[in-house]
């Protein structure tokens, strides 16, 4: 007994109490990995949900954009019909025709100095009267009476020559001519600037024209029109029109129906004032008028 006391613990129980510190050791340390597994798949499953949640939001933002742009589209062409349909209807979308007829009739007033200077001068050059009436095509086909100034010789005057329909300076049903043996002296000038045109104010106020639309057409012209050009007819015939501030006779027919079309589709009362503000410059300069 005193022996075991001096001598300490013996070889058997050193050799235990290492074998239990070992096993110890092991249980912490495997302890210690699945402690440490556990938090790592705890944090993959984390970020998995939270990539999750990610992707769900962006998905969820893309649907809603995909959303808002085909309502904007959906809307866009529902306006869109809405404009053929008032095109096809015929639809009045300008300037209201009480406030033209009104302007139409202060402008005669106002004008009627220069237009008996013109009538004067239409006389003492030829004989015949000074006023031109042409049966012309108007909104939805009605026939009505177009007034004109006369800027030709009459058939019976001498001077009176017919022009060769095959010479004609512009391409289409529509004929013009930039020499057009017809044509007085006077006829000429009051061509060049618009002024033959202004007895149309008094259509205006019949409520036969518009200051603003398509230019009414001829009979002939009308039983030549394709079917692509009946659009013409959807509107109210004008005095000037977008065809007129866009080059007039220098342009082709098919330019002319195309625009027309494209007015009739967007009339509204600022783009009828846009195009008259346009119409003084254009009849001045006398581009693309004989």
């Amino acid at each position: 007994m005193i022996d075991s006391i001096i001598l300490g613990p013996t070889i058997d129980q050193c050799i235990y109490a290492r074998e239990q510190f070992t096993e110890n050791e092991y249980v912490k340390s495997h302890q210690r990995v699945k402690s440490h597994q556990r938090v790592n798949s705890h944090q993959r499953v984390n970020s998995h949900q939270r990539v999750n949640n990610h992707q769900r939001v962006n998905n969820h933002q893309r649907v809603n954009n995909h959303q808002r742009v085909n309502n904007h589209q959906q809307i866009k062409n529902h306006q869109q019909v809405n404009n053929q349909q008032e095109n096809v209807t015929g639809k009045h979308n300008g300037i209201p025709m009480i406030l033209q007829r009104s302007v139409a009739m202060i402008a005669l007033v106002m004008l009627s100095p220069l237009l008996l200077i013109a009538m004067l001068l239409i006389r003492i050059e030829s004989s015949g009267s000074c006023f031109f009436s042409q049966d012309r095509i108007g909104k939805y086909g009605r026939h009505f009476k177009m007034y004109k100034f006369r800027s030709m010789y009459l058939k019976t005057d001498r001077r009176y020559s017919e022009p060769d329909p095959h010479t004609s300076d512009r391409d289409g049903i529509c004929k013009k001519y930039k020499n057009d043996p017809r044509i007085s002296r006077v006829g000429a000038f009051i061509r060049k600037f618009s002024i033959d045109e202004l007895p149309q104010l008094i259509n205006i106020v019949k409520g036969d024209m518009a200051l603003i639309g398509p230019r009414p057409a001829l009979a002939i012209e009308f039983n030549a029109y394709p079917t692509s050009a009946l659009c013409r007819l959807n509107g109210m015939p004008g005095l000037s029109g977008l065809w007129q501030v866009s080059g007039r006779a220098d342009t082709n027919f098919d330019t002319q129906v195309t625009l027309d079309d494209l007015y009739l589709q967007q009339q509204s009362i600022s783009f009828d004032i846009k195009i008259l503000l346009a119409t003084l410059p254009c009849v001045i300069g006398a581009k693309g008028a004989y």
